[in-house]
Parts: structure tokens; C-alpha cells; sequence
């Protein structure tokens, strides 16, 4: 006994030595403001609505190469079979759900095989949000879950050259691209695309995407 008090009392007076975390506050995967649930830029804290933000980085990190990969990220979204995306939206809490691209609304079912190469970020405003993008459908309920606002990359005054390949199973290959090229200092041009192959673990079902998008931009000065 007397030699086990003296050992706890041996380890009660050690001291550990210091640990020091840093850390960049630069955080690639969070968003304090965006423009899309007020259509002016607003902290996130300050909207009185559901808003998720999924950025470039975090896409590129993850390695997603769809909506469906890409909306994982945000919580009552439903995953939808990439086998059968020509007929099926994607539902926010249960309803169907709207897509908006450079505030663009676009009818009918936005498909989960879109490319993202061009895809600059993906906002998720949760509950409805017809004020602000309108119905995209017939039908008062056909927006009810939520809409879905992609924004997608434009050209900029930095030389940027990007080339990835893709290699996966079911014979999963692919390339892709992002050339952005600044021809003066107001004019720029940025294209970017990719194709990719794929089968699928279901017999004759098989995934081809070809996609090509071309940009330009002015910015006359004052």
C-alpha cells in the first residue's frame, strides 16, 4: 500500500509538456455568405431558411463525379439510382425539388448524370422558394422540397490549364479539362469539358457522357 501511494503521487506531480495547434482560418469547404436564398450576398447565419453550400474544393477533393456524389453532402436529399435518373428528380424532405442554373430555372427533371467540370459551386435552399426562382413545373407542390442552385465557373485574368483522368470498376474511364485563358485585360475565354465511359453492374446498362462548355467574358472598364 505504501508503495502504490507513492507512485500515485510520483504521477499526480508529473507535468506534460505543452501542445500548440495551429491552423489556417481559410477554411476551403465553408461559406459564411451567399447570394442564393435572398438574391443579395447575406450571411448564411442571417437567412432564416435552410441553406447548405457545397464548394469547388470539396467537390474536387471528393472526387465527385455527379449531382449525386456532389448532394451527399447535404442532409433529406434523395439519392437517386443513376439507372433510372431520366425519370426520377431529386426530392428535399421528402418533395420534389427545383434546379436553377446561373439563375436560370430549368424545367421538367434535371438529371443526375450533369457534368461537373464546369460547376463552380452547388447551393441547397431547403422548403419552398418559388418567390425567388418561380415553379418549374406544373402544379403549386412541384417545388415544395427545396431548389437546387448551381453556379458554374466563369472565365477570369488567371492562365489556369487543368487535365484529370478517371479509372474505376465496371470499366469506369475517362478525361476531363479546364483551360481558362485571359486574351487581354478585358476579355477572357475559359472552356472546359469531359467524356467519360462506364458500365454498370446491371446487364446492358451502361453510362456515356460527352459535355463541352464553352465561356466568355467582358469586363469593359469604367
Amino acid at each position: 500500500l505504501v508503495l502504490y501511494a507513492m507512485s500515485f503521487g510520483a504521477f499526480a506531480q508529473s507535468t506534460l509538456p505543452t501542445v500548440v495547434v495551429t491552423s489556417d482560418r481559410n477554411i476551403p469547404y465553408y461559406s459564411e455568405a451567399t447570394s442564393t436564398a435572398t438574391r443579395t450576398e447575406t450571411p448564411i447565419h442571417e437567412i432564416p431558411q435552410s441553406v447548405i453550400v457545397i464548394s469547388k474544393d470539396l467537390i474536387e477533393d471528393q472526387g465527385a463525379r455527379d449531382l449525386n456524389s456532389a448532394l451527399r453532402n447535404v442532409s433529406n436529399v434523395s439519392y437517386v439510382d443513376l439507372r433510372d435518373a431520366n425519370n426520377t428528380s431529386f426530392k428535399i424532405r421528402g418533395f420534389n425539388s427545383g434546379f436553377v442554373v446561373d439563375g436560370v430555372a430549368m424545367p421538367g427533371f434535371y438529371q443526375g448524370l450533369e457534368s461537373m467540370t464546369n460547376i463552380d459551386q452547388i447551393a441547397v435552399i431547403k422548403g419552398p422558394a418559388g418567390g425567388l426562382f418561380g415553379s418549374q413545373a406544373n402544379g403549386s407542390a412541384a417545388t415544395l422540397g427545396g431548389t437546387v442552385v448551381i453556379s458554374t465557373v466563369e472565365p477570369t485574368q488567371k492562365v489556369q490549364k487543368t487535365l484529370g483522368a478517371l479509372a474505376g470498376s465496371y470499366g469506369q474511364k475517362g478525361v476531363s479539362f479546364d483551360v481558362n485563358q485571359p486574351i487581354n485585360e478585358v476579355m477572357a475565354v475559359r472552356i472546359s469539358g469531359e467524356k467519360t465511359d462506364s458500365n454498370s453492374e446491371v446487364n446492358r446498362v451502361f453510362f456515356k457522357k460527352t459535355a463541352l462548355f464553352p465561356s466568355i467574358s467582358l469586363t469593359p472598364s469604367a
